[in-house]
């Protein structure tokens, strides 16, 4: 055990973008999927094992603890049950990193942060932030439900038309997905791809739901050559429940480099849409008073976070 662990039809009119690439509703042919790019997309995701710090402290509670069991020494306990824990904790703390290479943030030098949006789209939210987000002329990735995308596929045009980008957030966002089998896992992330490609785009970053994962996560990523991006910066918004204060909250922890990350849904009941959007103004405000960029979450960690086809195969011809 421990030697693998190691080893959402609302019409919103189309703005063209003059930020990022240039998406044309029009010229897409809407594959599935395009199985034999995988392995290069594989190539440029790191899914080759690299190991992080969190490796080298595994390793080190490892040797003392066999070290230990040369000695004799019933301490060898408690680096084993340290080692334990650690494995344990790991599902809930993605940025350690233990199970997978993940995106967590960008460089911390070269003063740019990204803005990203889990959880839609919203019917509620979604118009008047993209709005918002064309007022101050900054650029943003959304990670979107499968089910919302389906529900509300003008919506999707419009973030697509606007320049900005889509990641998988998977079909249903089922909060405790984590912890289901791998098949479950690789149902639910594809079906939120085959759902996307419709609109002419492969998104190659999945952010899991909750920000959990796991160790059989690794393998639906490398099948489906993607890759994990989470965030460094959040406001703690309880999936907006707790939406006042959240501004001041992103701004005490925001820095060069961070990926910062809001939830375009509804807030709760007796809270304003205006209020949420007037937070996430603050944001951008206070981001650019720091001297900080706002860049596309692609710009910022220097790998595409999705694909866009304009003369793709036959769906028909392309699903497994």
């Amino acid at each position: 055990m421990f030697l693998t662990i190691f080893c959402r039809n609302t019409t919103i009119p189309a703005k063209p973008s003059s930020r990022g690439y240039k998406y044309d509703l029009n010229s897409c042919s809407y594959p599935v999927g395009v199985p034999d790019q995988v392995e290069a997309r594989n190539a440029a995701s790191g899914h080759g094992f690299s190991p992080a710090r969190i490796h080298y402290l595994g390793v080190a509670l490892l040797l003392l603890a066999l070290t230990l069991l040369v000695l004799g020494s019933w301490l060898l306990f408690i680096p084993l049950a340290a080692l334990a824990l650690l494995v344990l904790a790991a599902p809930f703390w993605p940025r350690a990193q233990l199970f997978l290479p993940i995106v967590c943030h960008g460089p911390r030098r070269g003063g740019k942060v990204a803005l990203t949006f889990d959880d839609g789209p919203d019917p509620e939210t979604t118009p008047k932030l993209l709005d918002l987000l064309d007022k101050h002329s900054v650029s943003a990735a959304f990670f979107i439900i499968g089910d919302k995308a389906e529900a509300h596929p003008d919506l999707i045009k419009a973030i697509l038309a606007r320049g900005h980008e889509i990641g998988n957030h998977s079909q249903t966002h089922d909060p405790i997905l984590m912890l289901r089998r791998k098949r479950t896992l690789l149902k639910q992330i594809e079906a939120c791809q085959k759902t996307l490609v419709r609109f002419g785009i492969a998104p190659l970053a999945f952010r899991p739901p909750v920000g959990i994962t796991n160790p059989r996560l690794r393998p639906v990523m490398k099948r489906l050559g993607m890759y994990i991006v989470v965030f460094d910066c959040a406001g703690r918004d309880v999936g907006n429940r707790r939406v006042q204060g959240l501004a001041d909250r992103i701004l005490l922890r925001v820095r060069p480099g961070s990926i910062i990350v809001f939830h375009d849904r509804r807030p709760a009941e007796g809270i304003a849409v205006e209020e949420w959007l007037g937070e996430v103004e603050t944001v951008i405000r206070g981001v650019k008073n720091r001297g900080l960029q706002t860049v596309l979450l692609s710009e910022l960690i220097g790998r595409p976070v999705m694909e866009l086809f304009r003369n793709g195969p036959n769906p028909s011809n392309t699903e497994s």
